[in-house]
């Protein structure tokens, strides 16, 4: 495989984040190196999953009320609650392999990194399949995938100081009369603060240093182009509510 190219850590809003996702997938799909980036938020927001209906899984009023933006993923899984300072985002988009057991162990392999980081803050953690990390009876991590054509997808998220108390007002806890769509399941949660001394940068890097070891990498920005068909893609797609509330 070719070198990674490692772009961040940055920060975004949730618009921008999804934009740059869907940039590094049709670069790889283009014949580019593959990409991993790392990076936290600008801004509240929900996400939820390609195949969810968004009133089922948000607290819309709290939502708007509250100024939490919401958005929805290319990607499967189910609603998420993001905030500042209050998790770290990941993602590796690379060339699709062509086993599907290779591409069932990759949710492994990733979530083998997070728990080696965990491991490295003095944090005891464990991969709960398909694609979780937990710490004892807690969820500190997620992951979901996004396959297109020949190119993969994964992100995912590790917890550090999750605004609990938001967290349960946004995102809906029962569901009511026959739901549509994909459900969320849900569980509780804990973050890196609750178990180690560790702050947000050091945290940040100790994902990095998980998700590149033994890997030959470089570190990039976004190019200029890249940042214009961002902009087009939130234009297009993500900043339309036509999009947010297909379902």
């Amino acid at each position: 495989m070719s070198e990674w190219r490692v772009i961040g850590p940055e920060k975004m809003d949730i618009y921008s984040y999804l934009a740059f996702e869907e940039v590094a997938l049709e670069n790889v799909l283009a014949g580019s190196d593959p990409i991993i980036r790392i990076m936290t938020w600008k801004g509240r927001s929900v996400s939820i999953g390609r195949f969810q209906y968004i009133k089922d899984e948000v607290e819309l009023e709290y939502a708007y009320n509250n100024s939490i933006d919401l958005a929805r993923r290319g990607s499967g899984g189910g609603a998420v609650y993001h905030g500042a300072g209050e998790e770290i985002i990941y993602s590796a988009v690379m060339r699709r392999p062509r086993s599907e057991k290779v591409i069932a162990d990759s949710y492994k392999e990733m979530c083998g990194c997070i728990v080696n980081c965990l491991t490295n803050l003095g944090i005891r953690s464990r991969f709960e399949g398909p694609n979780k990390v937990m710490v004892g009876d807690l969820k500190i991590s997620g992951n979901s995938k996004w396959l297109r054509g020949d190119a993969v997808l994964e992100h995912g998220t590790l917890l550090y100081r999750p605004d609990i108390e938001t967290m349960s007002k946004v995102l809906k806890q029962e569901y009511e009369g026959r739901p549509r769509g994909v459900r969320s399941i849900r569980m509780p949660v804990t973050g890196i603060r609750e178990h180690a001394n560790a702050e947000l940068e050091e945290a940040i890097g100790c994902v990095s240093d998980a998700l590149l070891e033994n890997k030959s990498s470089y570190q990039s920005n976004w190019k200029k182009e890249e940042r214009s068909r961002s902009k087009e893609i939130i234009k297009e797609k993500y900043g339309k509510n036509e999009w947010t509330f297909i379902l």
